[in-house]
């Protein structure tokens, strides 16, 4: 299934698999300023994320930027496509990814795709033609607090355990980019992403929250329903 484009504003887009609401295993992908990339699906899909950003005018050559989640294999895409792209990721993450690059990808994966290990291996065999540096060294705000991250407007991130030891969590607009966070494993401390989204729900209901896989445009926290773990386990925010 390709790539369908929908725009929440004019400087950021969002791309998804799916036009049902159904779950994705593909990661949806989030366009910033016509340059940037927030996380850019599996490398069997980048073809089409390729092809939907044509169709936006927008040449992979343009892409200067791409700004992953977490680096399961998943969310880390093809980058072969962007020459031009720098690729940035949490600084934990990308030295469990220098040390221990299929346990980073995640080659296992929950699912047992059978392409998962084949393009986990596709990917630590190019990992060192791809421009890959710490989040921190890129000019973008980083959020300390749940409070500043639910202030914010421009384009920022907080660090938060959810997913892995290590998810990135965006912010832009009205918009809360949660990416696995939400739906998959482990963490659920207060100050895990778990703990932010119960934070934001009580305080902020009106944050539209976006998450990888879950097929739907948008949705407020309090239409989001209790997220649920691998194991099948509800999780009541």
């Amino acid at each position: 299934m390709p790539f369908i484009a929908y725009p929440y504003l004019p400087n950021f887009v969002r791309l998804s698999h799916s036009e049902d609401g159904k779950t994705t295993l593909c990661a949806e992908v989030y366009i910033y300023e016509g340059n940037t990339l927030i996380d850019s699906g599996s490398p069997a899909n980048t073809p089409s994320l390729v092809s939907c950003l044509n169709t936006l005018h927008i040449s992979p050559l343009s892409i200067e930027r791409v700004i992953l989640s977490h680096t399961h294999f998943d969310h880390f895409g093809d980058l072969s496509y962007f020459p031009n792209a720098t690729v940035y990721i949490g600084p934990k993450s990308l030295d469990n990814l220098m040390k221990n690059p299929l346990d980073a990808l995640d080659a296992s994966f929950r699912y047992n795709v059978l392409s998962a290990k084949e393009e986990s291996e596709w990917l630590v065999e190019n990992m060192s033609s791809f421009r890959l540096e710490s989040i921190e060294k890129l000019n973008l705000k980083e959020h300390k607090t749940k409070e500043e991250f639910a202030q914010s407007n421009g384009l920022s991130y907080l660090v938060a355990a959810g997913h892995t030891d290590e998810d990135l969590l965006f912010s832009y607009r009205q918009y809360r980019m949660f990416g696995d966070s939400l739906s998959f494993r482990g963490h659920h401390g207060p100050h895990s992403a778990f703990g932010i989204a119960r934070y934001l729900m009580k305080n902020h209901p009106e944050l539209m929250i976006l998450k990888s896989h879950s097929g739907k445009p948008s949705e407020t926290l309090s239409q989001m329903g209790s997220p649920v773990s691998s194991s099948g386990e509800s999780h009541t925010l």
